[in-house]
């Protein structure tokens, strides 16, 4: 780590677009100012490491698609490879006792 010297009201530069400015000093607290382009992410380390914590377990959540059996006719379920096979009757088709008096065995 590069460790530097700065007064209030002194800066250092960080390549060509980032400036960091010494605000102000009171006590064991130092204020600083940042000029960075909007595309560069400036956070406080806390809140940087609580957005990686969250990141690591939103990966960790599954990404599997429930069986949806009224959307296996969709072109976007058939576009991401999935197959049109039911894996069990839909609710309103199936063959209960009392609907089909013929009995499978």
């Amino acid at each position: 780590m590069l460790v530097l010297a700065r007064r209030v009201h002194e800066a250092i530069v960080i390549g060509d677009s980032i400036e960091i400015s010494i605000v102000d000093i009171r006590g064991d607290q130092v204020k600083l100012g940042i000029k960075a382009p909007q595309s560069v992410k400036v956070f406080r380390r806390e809140v940087y490491d609580a957005i990686q914590e969250e990141n690591r377990l939103a990966a960790k959540t599954s990404t599997e698609i429930p069986d949806l059996p009224q959307f296996r006719n969709t072109p976007a379920f058939q576009q991401k490879g999935h197959t049109n096979t039911p894996t069990s009757p839909p609710s309103d088709t199936r063959n209960t006792d009392k609907e089909n008096p013929q009995k499978e065995e």
